[in-house]
């Protein structure tokens, strides 16, 4: 999946966020691991945030992305 954001950055794209809302802390080694996949062209253009949520939120979590979506909108093009 990371590889499809990042054909948004070298087709021209010039801001792509993934915002990611989990119930769990993702490891730093992932993380580390997915900053260094980025292409060095999409490093200024791309942005990784994880959102931790409570666990209790479960099936609601989706909530979450949509209270995101009509938040921003305005900012930007294409959610996916």
């Amino acid at each position: 999946v990371l590889d499809a954001y990042q054909d948004l950055c070298v087709t021209g794209a010039s801001k792509v966020d993934v915002v990611i809302h989990a119930t769990v802390a993702y490891p730093v080694t992932l993380i580390d691991l997915l900053n260094s996949r980025l292409l060095p062209v999409c490093r200024d253009v791309f942005s990784l945030t994880v959102v931790l949520k409570s666990p209790s939120l479960r099936l609601h979590l989706v909530d979450c992305h949509r209270e995101l979506f009509y938040e921003k909108l305005d900012d930007y093009d294409l959610f996916i």
